[in-house]
């Protein structure tokens, strides 16, 4: 007999997550795209249901461009996200002056950025941060990232001439807007593969393993 999973109780979880998103090369390609090639229309006024396909046909006859060389996605409530092939085409929609009135139906156009729908948070400290005792070969950012706060931006690893002393340590550089949240200690558990290796044969300590013959 199967039984269905109990749904969640919306009284009981978290009522806000935060997290930061590290900048990727990625994102930034991303990124230039967009702001070449997109625009933000919002619907002003009365705003109806409508369809994407009757947008992104009334915005392809608007600026003379092919259907398929448009691709249209909702962005937030009474807001169409317009991504162009073109950039020329883009350019004449982000020029465009005044509201756009298409039927029964008005938009502002409006360039995208990176901070439509966001807002713009400091991070006033860069913290040189010292790991004790994690494994050598897990001195890896992704390894380390949870010991860390959901708002803290690794930055990278510290480079820099240190100490012979400090050579022990997984030196870091790490962004965050309080240090006073910073943990005085932490403790990191680093996965074990999950087959037998012959690397992991220490009979001195305990540690069996299967050797090849």
């Amino acid at each position: 007999m199967e039984m269905e999973a109990p749904g969640g109780d919306a009284v009981v979880r978290p009522a806000l997550v935060r997290a930061v998103a590290p900048r990727t090369a990625a994102m930034a390609q991303d990124e230039r795209d967009l702001t070449r090639l997109a625009v933000v229309a919002v619907v002003v006024g009365f705003n109806p249901d409508l369809e994407l396909f009757e947008v992104n046909r009334a915005f392809a006859l608007q600026f003379a461009v092919a259907e398929e060389a448009l691709h249209v996605s909702v962005f937030a409530p009474g807001e169409f996200l317009l991504r162009f092939n073109e950039v020329e085409a883009c350019n004449r929609a982000v020029s465009w002056q005044g509201a756009l009135t298409m039927g029964n139906v008005s938009f502002m156009l409006s360039p995208w950025t990176r901070f439509r729908r966001g807002r713009v948070e400091k991070m006033f400290f860069k913290a040189r941060v010292c790991l004790e005792g994690v494994p050598r070969h897990a001195w890896q950012l992704e390894a380390v990232r949870g010991l860390f706060g959901d708002t803290d931006i690794i930055d990278g690893v510290d480079t820099s001439e240190c100490s012979e002393k400090d050579m022990a340590c997984f030196q870091l550089w790490v962004w965050m807007s309080n240090v006073s949240k910073m943990a005085r200690r932490g403790e990191l558990s680093v996965e074990e593969p999950l087959i037998a290796s012959p690397l992991m044969h220490f009979p001195d300590l305990g540690f069996e393993a299967d050797q090849p013959e």
